[in-house]
């Protein structure tokens, strides 16, 4: 999986993920999977999942260039991008009829609008998400009927190979001195949150510089978690995983401690249907001065979004001056990582200013998406691999909630409103009502009930606990569960944030009375 590289006691950002295996693993960090691409967006808003169409051999991979015999796009078309041409660029009926790439699936079951009524630019879902196959190119790829009909396509099945030359100068260590891997849930520790390093479907690795590196052993990190997260949507009981990692170990330590400042927006709210969303986060000036002690330097940088993601970019500002585009991808694609690396490094100083933005397309939902680890939520996270990690003095996010930076929240002041009061209920009553109040009179700090559960756990509580058996409609709640779901506080989305909630703690009871609801409320 990851294939690191090291410094005497300090490896790179995946070598410290397979350090961490090789100790106790302790879980929680950070799980962040990386992509992006390039291809013709325009085109892709033409057709049914025109951006979500598989790869024929590799899982989890998208072909952004549907109507091209490349994967990115451009040059010579397929024989479905030949059909479209002919067809003057409509998605319509005849077209959707064809079977372009003569495997004996017409080109709309293969963009999930089997029966042809999709209509491009109207924030139609089509029928099925799930399962696109290309509908230029004859499935199953290597199958003798497909032969001919392939020919044109030069295309690799074999993962990218990752080439680091420290991974060619290791030390063995012996096997005494190894610690002992166990498993522990989403959460090992508190105190083990920093993000050392990550890996998505796609991402070959990582090779660090010369000049930085991570330092295992006993003056730095010698217990580490390694977080892994897999997507089951058909929940079929047939998959293995086959993920695996090294760890090397090198005698040549770098002349500075490397580390990963994550920055972004954590409060999403998107909407289905629109070909363009955006949310932004910035890590403001007054919240670097508060965090840096001095100037470190960005050798490289990743930004991290979902499948809905479709364009994202990381931007350093000072003095209110744009000085560097830390990432650009104008085209995002989730599973083909872009790595953006500088040599030299790009200096980022105390009182800098860092934006974060990221577009969401969201045509194939029909739901609103929030923010969350599952592939089915989404994320907005620009990564920057930096050095020396003295100068943030144990800093390693400036991350928004909305339009409140990171530095406001840690302060517990949003404009003279004591936001930690908002996360400490308690049972009584008078204390709800003077939450509610305060929510409602002041509008900055409003936005924080969406980040609350503890009133609605209660509130949940009570119906799981005095409402089984719910029968198949929950009669006996529906009206205490429409009045929570419409309740002045209940900000839009926080009821699906809930369920996903519940999923994520593995809350049995709760699972299944939200399943329930879903079946009473078809929701």
């Amino acid at each position: 999986m990851l294939k690191p590289k090291q410094d005497s006691t300090r490896t790179t950002t995946e070598s410290i993920a397979e350090t961490v295996s090789s100790h106790q693993i302790l879980s929680a960090v950070i799980n962040l999977c990386i992509a992006a691409v390039a291809c013709y967006s325009s085109f892709q808003n033409n057709i049914p999942n025109g951006n979500n169409v598989d790869h024929p051999c590799q899982p989890n991979v998208k072909w952004q260039g549907v109507g091209h015999l490349k994967k990115e796009g451009g040059g010579p078309r397929n024989p479905f991008g030949l059909d479209v041409a002919a067809n003057n660029m409509v998605w319509d009926t005849t077209l959707c009829e064809m079977d372009s790439d003569g495997d004996g699936m017409t080109n709309g079951y293969e963009l999930g609008d089997p029966n042809c009524v999709w209509v491009a630019g109207q924030g139609i879902t089509p029928e099925r998400v799930i399962d696109i196959t290309h509908p230029g190119i004859c499935d199953p790829f290597n199958a003798p009927q497909c032969y001919q009909a392939n020919t044109d396509f030069t295309i690799s099945c074999t993962s990218i190979q990752f080439n680091c030359p420290a991974t060619r100068d290791p030390e063995t260590v012996p096997p005494n001195e190894v610690g002992v891997p166990h498993e522990c849930g989403m959460g090992a520790s508190s105190s083990c949150q920093i993000v050392l390093g990550v890996w998505s479907l796609g991402f070959a690795g990582h090779c660090l510089p010369d000049e930085a590196g991570i330092r295992i052993g006993p003056n730095k990190y010698t217990q580490g978690a390694i977080q892994l997260h897999w997507t089951n949507p058909l929940l079929s009981n047939s998959l293995v995983d086959g993920s695996g990692m090294k760890l090397y170990f090198t005698p040549n330590l770098r002349p500075n401690d490397a580390g990963i400042f994550i920055t972004g927006q954590i409060y999403l709210n998107i909407p289905s249907g629109v070909e363009s969303h955006q949310e932004e986060g910035e890590c403001p000036s007054d919240c670097t001065n508060q965090l840096f002690t001095g100037n470190i330097h960005v050798f490289s940088a990743l930004n991290h979004m979902h499948y809905l993601g479709s364009e994202m970019k990381v931007q350093l500002h000072r003095n209110g001056t744009k000085i560097a585009d830390l990432t650009d991808d104008l085209i995002y694609v989730y599973d083909s990582p872009q790595l953006h690396e500088f040599s030299p490094a790009i200096e980022v100083m105390p009182g800098d200013s860092i934006t974060t933005k990221c577009t969401y397309k969201s045509t194939s939902r029909s739901g609103t998406t929030l923010n969350g680890q599952s592939t089915f939520d989404e994320m907005c996270f620009g990564l920057l691999y930096y050095y020396p990690v003295a100068n943030l003095a144990g800093a390693w996010t400036c991350i928004s909630f909305k339009g409140i930076s990171q530095c406001e929240i840690n302060s517990g002041n949003v404009d003279g409103c004591n936001i930690f009061d908002f996360f400490n209920f308690g049972i009584k009553q008078v204390r709800i009502v003077a939450f509610h109040t305060a929510m409602l009179t002041h509008n900055r700090c409003f936005m924080f009930y969406d980040l609350s559960v503890e009133e609605n756990e209660q509130f949940y509580n009570s119906i799981v606990d005095n409402c089984e058996p719910w029968g198949s409609c929950l009669e006996q709640c529906d009206s205490a569960i429409d009045a929570q779901m419409n309740h002045a506080c209940m900000r839009h989305g926080t009821y699906e944030h809930l369920r996903s909630y519940a999923v994520i703690n593995q809350n049995i009871q709760w699972i299944k009375f939200f399943a329930a609801v879903a079946s009473c409320k078809n929701m």
